[in-house]
């Protein structure tokens, strides 16, 4: 008996894969629609090397570090290494991302599960991962801080000081992986007061809710802020500083509401794209404003309950591009506003918390534009991956050309240096059809990129010394530089000196 008893006990990490597996089971519906939609959407990106400038020059780095604020992101590297690796750390970051959909639905409780599967399934099509799969190299790393955040959330929402304590803890390492998903945390903290009011919850209570939650803010960002400083002055390290905004508040405040409306009504970022995908989006604009005019109506008795939905209500566009009051809008792009992503759960609590026939209504209008905005981003997804695509095979094809001419270039030897000097124009064809708008990611010009020495060693596999930016300038001043034709006309490759010049422009 005694050994029949000992075989039924489990160990601590099976009792933990159990109760995983229970919640899998439970949300199991959620997690295949995001997981069908993530690998129809990024497939192509995991199953092909696609290149941008930065991903040309992070193969085996994972980006900025301590130096940009990112204390936390070489800490990620225990767990994924430093190569960019598109299958595997495509499918890892396929599944961290499905988990958070999964517990967004937790979170807000979602009941319909329709409304949960198609919720997921918009949540893993959004352009914010497209673009971010343009940056394989970060991908998993901004996956896991992208799940810290959301669970601070549900830390968030349970009593107890350890819990509040633990929520805390989780978004000062998701800071410290990526700063932009605080205002994943902030707008699902407003997105739950808007929550707790639609289903009649004491105003009261729901105000302090909020202080509550603002203030896991303010101590995570205070703590992140902290961290940071002592890891810049124990790793020696120099602060970069990037992206910083240095404006009034009330412009700041501005730049965060105009970048919420011109996301709808301009195609800012990529989030709406297509006229049909535009139409839908406005389309749920007025049926949630219809949605809330009427709740704000028929809550006069609970005034309120109606002023402070209505201050929450002129806060998400703010809680969800929170980013602007402190970013320079230069470095704020595609990536950076996951967060716009909220919309779609807030058409999902405000149709749950209708009744009768208009709650019918309601979820089908909500399924049907989620359903076909979703399809429309997965379009989106596979022709920036496609114009990637075609852009590397463009840049692989002129370098080659380029390094076969250097090769049959006379002096050519093991002492000289490569020159290139310049930017080509109209080397390469890439079709209008291929255009992505907003969404960032791709790069317009693959050709004369940053990084474009470091191509030429890893995908081109021409390592050979280049010439310095001091020696460049010193070439510009030669007059047999000077009197050279432009790539590819014949004379536009020679060598001046000890050097191997390619005048591209």
């Amino acid at each position: 008996m005694d050994i029949v008893k000992e075989t039924r006990e489990s160990s601590p990490v099976e009792r933990l894969l159990a109760a995983m597996a229970a919640r899998a089971s439970e949300y199991r519906l959620p997690f295949c629609a995001a997981l069908v939609s993530g690998l129809l959407a990024h497939g192509f990106a995991f199953a092909n090397k696609l290149l941008n400038a930065d991903e040309v020059a992070s193969l085996f780095s994972k980006g900025g570090g301590v130096d940009v604020g990112r204390w936390a992101i070489g800490l990620t590297s225990l767990l994924f290494p430093d190569i960019s690796m598109p299958w595997i750390y495509g499918i890892l970051s396929l599944l961290l991302f499905a988990v958070c959909a999964c517990l967004t639905v937790r979170i807000f409780e979602i009941r319909s599960r329709s409304v949960q599967a198609v919720l997921a399934a918009g949540l893993l099509a959004f352009p914010a991962l497209t673009a971010l799969y343009c940056y394989m190299f970060t991908s998993t790393a901004y996956a896991l801080a992208l799940l810290l955040a959301v669970l601070s959330v549900l830390c968030g929402c349970r009593e107890g000081w350890k819990w509040q304590a633990l929520g805390c803890l989780l978004l000062t390492f998701s800071l410290g992986i990526y700063q932009a998903y605080v205002a994943v945390a902030a707008s699902y903290y407003v997105l739950l007061m808007i929550q707790k009011l639609l289903r009649g919850e004491d105003a009261k209570a729901v105000f302090l809710f909020g202080v509550k939650a603002f203030l896991r803010l303010l101590i995570s960002l205070a703590v992140y802020y902290l961290i940071s400083r002592v890891a810049l002055r124990i790793s020696g390290a120099q602060y970069v500083n990037y992206g910083v905004e240095r404006r009034s508040v009330f412009y700041q405040l501005a730049l965060a509401y105009n970048a919420f409306f011109k996301a709808f009504s301009a195609g800012y970022f990529g989030f709406v794209s297509g006229k049909l995908s535009t139409v839908l989006h406005i389309l749920l604009l007025a049926y949630l404003a219809v949605v809330f005019i009427g709740w704000l109506l028929h809550g006069r008795e609970r005034l309120l309950s109606a002023l402070l939905l209505l201050v929450c209500l002129i806060l998400l566009p703010l809680s969800m591009n929170c980013v602007f009051l402190a970013a320079d809008v230069e470095v704020i792009h595609t990536v950076v506003l996951y967060s716009f992503s909220s919309f779609y759960i807030l058409a999902a609590i405000a149709t749950e918390a209708l009744d009768g026939k208009a709650a019918l209504r309601g979820r089908d209008l909500l399924l049907v534009s989620l359903l076909v905005i979703s399809l429309s981003n997965v379009y989106l997804a596979n022709k920036t991956y496609l114009k990637q695509y075609i852009q590397y095979q463009n840049a692989q094809a002129f370098y080659t050309s380029v390094i076969t001419q250097v090769k049959q270039t006379e002096g050519f030897g093991p002492d000289t240096k490569l020159a290139i000097m310049g930017q080509t124009k109209n080397a390469v064809y890439l079709p209008e059809e291929l255009d992505v708008g907003y969404l960032a990611g791709p790069n317009d010009d693959l050709l004369n990129f940053y990084t474009r020495n470091s191509f030429i060693r890893t995908y081109v596999g021409f390592n050979v010394p280049f010439a310095s930016a001091a020696e460049k300038r010193k070439l510009r001043k030669d007059e047999r530089f000077q009197e050279m034709p432009e790539y590819p006309y014949y004379g536009s490759v020679q060598k001046i000196d000890g050097f191997i010049v390619v005048k591209l422009s």
